[in-house]
């Protein structure tokens, strides 16, 4: 399941292929998920903390421009 369930997302998103795909693995790799354990759930979780961290980077930038 893991393996079709990135290539899905991969291709949904119209995002460059080889980029997002780079991209999700290192957070699975960060997160410690084996390609074949993940499910919807665990992609939910790796994509909620990339989702806070880029926010939090985001943050620091506007408090430093201003």
């Amino acid at each position: 399941m893991g393996k079709n369930l990135l290539e899905t997302v991969v291709e949904q998103t119209n995002l460059p292929k080889e980029l997002l795909e780079k991209e999700l693995h290192l957070l699975l790799k960060d997160a410690q998920i084996p390609i074949e354990d993940l499910n919807i759930e665990a992609l939910r979780k790796i994509m909620v903390n990339y989702l806070q961290d880029v926010f939090t980077e985001v943050k620091k930038e506007i408090t430093i421009e201003k």
